[in-house]
């Protein structure tokens, strides 16, 4: 009887180390297995990896020549750089306490701080982080405690500093944005992004807003008359003009800000790409 059990026992263990156990037998666990389990991300095929590499510089490298052309760039511009210019304005201004509202070719601003604005504000991140806690959502806590740290950061910039830091943002909020659809490519299979073919539509809207504000910047690094100075009907003076002239940026430093600001958005997207998509595709080789 003895023997026939210890022969039960030996065979049990060997399934055991191929992987599976006879019925009414657990396989026994350890807690390095179960640990390396809990640390594996979620399993992405090859295919994908494969068309992030391509896809990313691909489709902003066709944006970036699409916007040498003058149609391509006014295509670029009224489909996709304006839309994320304005709202570059108003995300900023909304977050510094000025009610806003973006409109074709233009912002609609208040003329000073809404305390009513930041108080709905900091309830609505007070909530984010409650509701967050209770539901056991870390990004909701996150993204209620970011809020509230922008809002309450916006309140210690005096007002004129605002208004600059606004007309900044038209152009600088288009580049960060852009690149933030861009982003969208190397989101998780969870992720709401993945459905159909979304975060493909983002990328290219992303690559054309950020190719359209990115190649008139540098432009204007060769050739000052590249910078957009002038005054719009209805509107006012245009940002660059507003920048120069009325909060005294020089144009040296209007352009290198702009500059700036859109090398350490592709610096972001570039280590996005390393990260998202050629380590694994090479991991996945080797």
């Amino acid at each position: 009887m003895r023997a026939v059990q210890s022969a039960a026992s030996g065979a049990a263990l060997q399934d055991g180390e191929r992987g599976y156990a006879p019925p009414g037998m657990r396989m026994p666990g350890t807690g390095v297995l179960n640990a390396r389990r809990g640390d594996l991300p979620e399993a992405e095929p090859v295919e994908e990896y494969r068309l992030r590499l391509i896809a990313v510089p691909l489709t902003l490298g066709v944006a970036a020549l699409f916007s040498r052309s003058q149609m391509g760039q006014a295509l670029q511009r009224l489909f996709f750089g304006m839309p994320l210019h304005e709202l570059g304005h108003a995300l900023t201004a909304l977050a510094l306490g000025f009610l806003a509202f973006p409109l074709p070719w233009r912002t609609a601003m208040g003329d000073g701080r809404s305390p009513m604005l930041v108080g709905l504000l900091l309830g609505a991140a007070g909530a984010l982080v409650v509701l967050g806690r209770r539901a056991e959502r870390t990004g909701w806590v996150l993204g209620g405690a970011a809020l509230g740290g922008v809002v309450l950061l916006g309140l210690l910039v005096a007002a004129r500093d605002a208004r600059a830091l606004i007309a900044f943002a038209g152009d600088a909020g288009a580049l960060v944005l852009g690149t933030l659809l861009m982003a969208t490519v190397f989101t998780a299979p969870s992720s709401r992004f993945r459905q159909g073919w979304l975060r493909w539509g983002l990328l290219v809207i992303g690559a054309a807003a950020y190719a359209d504000v990115a190649s008139s910047w540098w432009a204007a690094r060769r050739d000052p008359g590249e910078i957009p100075f002038g005054q719009m009907e209805g509107v006012g003076l245009s940002d660059a003009s507003a920048l120069v002239q009325t909060y005294g940026w020089s144009e040296r430093a209007l352009v290198g800000r702009y500059l700036w600001v859109a090398g350490l958005c592709l610096l972001a997207l570039g280590a996005l790409w390393v990260v998202g998509a050629l380590r694994p595709l090479l991991r996945s080789r080797g």
